[in-house]
């Protein structure tokens, strides 16, 4: 009876510490994500629906509006699927797995789905879903400190989004992002750019002259004058 009441415990305990190590998360390399891969965008989710498959599970659609593609082919929009989500009383939330809202823009790691569809005609395009559950978007927001665009996953922070991310991911790929929209992204930086026109250290007088983009600036030349 010792015997079997201790063989139960060690098995009990080695389910429980299976379980919990399970339960952990871990880095995954940004370049195993992009090789992994077999689709890169960067996109908005633009709408979501919950629902329950034939399996009685609960999963979420989201529509995502594809603004570039950086690796494979996708449509101009696609459907994310995640687990959980809320289907009337039932919700359903895992630990670790990809939860997204409206309106969230960033990068998403896509490989096909396996995951039953939803269908409806608002999402009645390509499913995939997410490589690495939450690691596999890049979330994009505004840093509230620095107030510059930044993104960000479970283990990192890219401050310089070109060369810690979009750099990166074109290198590995060896493919020429798409855009969309047909502007290249490099044309949609936000912030307010100046250059110099006169400088009198004489009658401590600066003149600014406003450009809206870096590129209109590089246009009219960048000058200082010093008197």
């Amino acid at each position: 009876m010792k015997t079997y009441i201790f063989h139960f415990l060690l098995t009990f305990l080695g389910l429980f510490m299976t379980s919990h190590v399970s339960a952990q998360l871990y880095p995954i390399s940004l370049s195993e994500r992009i090789e992994s891969a077999s689709a890169i965008i960067k996109g908005k989710v633009i709408a979501q629906k919950s629902y329950i498959d034939s399996k009685d599970n609960i999963y979420t659609a989201n529509l995502i509006q594809v603004e570039a593609i950086f690796k494979g082919k996708t449509e101009e929009q696609v459907v994310v699927v995640t687990k959980g989500g809320r289907v009337d009383d039932r919700i359903v939330k895992w630990a670790h797995a990809l939860s997204l809202v409206p309106n969230q823009e960033g990068y998403f790691f896509l490989i096909p789905s396996d995951i039953e569809p939803f269908r409806d005609g608002q999402y009645d395009f390509e499913n995939l879903r997410i490589y690495a559950d939450i690691q596999g978007f890049i979330r994009l927001l505004i840093d509230p400190v620095s107030k510059v665009l930044i993104g960000r996953d479970p283990f990192h922070t890219y401050t310089d989004i070109k060369s810690e991310l979009t750099d990166v991911i074109e290198k590995i790929t060896h493919e020429k992002v798409i855009y969309l929209n047909g502007k290249d992204e490099k044309e949609k930086r936000s912030g307010v750019r100046y250059h110099f026109t006169n400088f009198n250290l004489s009658n401590n007088v600066v003149t600014l002259i406003y450009a809206s983009t870096l590129l209109l600036v590089l246009k009219n030349y960048i000058k200082a004058v010093f008197f």
